[in-house]
């Protein structure tokens, strides 16, 4: 008898983040997440010139100064009073202003749920089987899980040049036959 409790795992949900609406401005991003590590994530202000971004990236003074010019527009950074001095806003303090975060969806309702015996069919087979959906039913239909089991290691353990898939099968016609035999 087996002394698995099952417990559903917890899905952590994606979440949005500055990566999901920088990703097509590589430079601003890179400059976003600067001035984030020199800022200790908005705690402190920062003057920053795109002369000094341009340098310390390598880029061209003019793309530099779009990338940085975006990021204030698009309040990333907030200008403050003093010229030249920016307070970096981390993303969770914009998406209260700004509404562009996406909506992500949580994982399919299957998944929550997953079944032990798919890990034990996947450790016997030496993390080589995938197991399409209809094929577990095909293995518990005339066998008990621990039989299955045995009996899958015992066949990946042959040798035979066979897939995995092929081997999954063998076991299965195997118990099928057994059963039909007993009737």
């Amino acid at each position: 008898m087996s002394d698995f409790k099952k417990s559903p795992p917890k899905s952590n949900p994606p979440k949005c983040s500055p990566e999901r609406h920088l990703w097509r401005y590589g430079l601003s991003l890179a400059i976003y997440e600067r001035v984030a590590e020199l800022t200790a994530g908005g705690k402190n202000e920062i003057t920053i010139k795109p002369k000094t971004l341009s340098k310390y990236f390598g880029s061209n003074l003019e793309s530099t100064r779009r990338a940085f010019k975006r990021l204030v527009n698009a309040d990333w950074f907030q200008s403050l009073p003093k010229k030249g001095h920016y307070k970096y806003v981390p993303h969770d303090d914009r998406a209260l202003v700004k509404k562009d975060c996406a909506e992500l969806p949580d994982l399919p309702l299957w998944s929550i749920e997953a079944d032990p015996f798919v890990g034990k069919i996947h450790a016997a087979s030496g993390g080589n089987l995938r197991l399409m959906p209809n094929w577990l039913g095909a293995a518990r239909e005339n066998c008990t899980e621990q039989e299955f089991l045995d009996a899958l290691r015992q066949e990946f353990a042959n040798g035979k040049s066979t897939g995995p898939a092929h081997k999954f099968w063998i076991v299965v016609r195997h118990f099928r036959a057994r059963k039909r035999e007993r009737l």
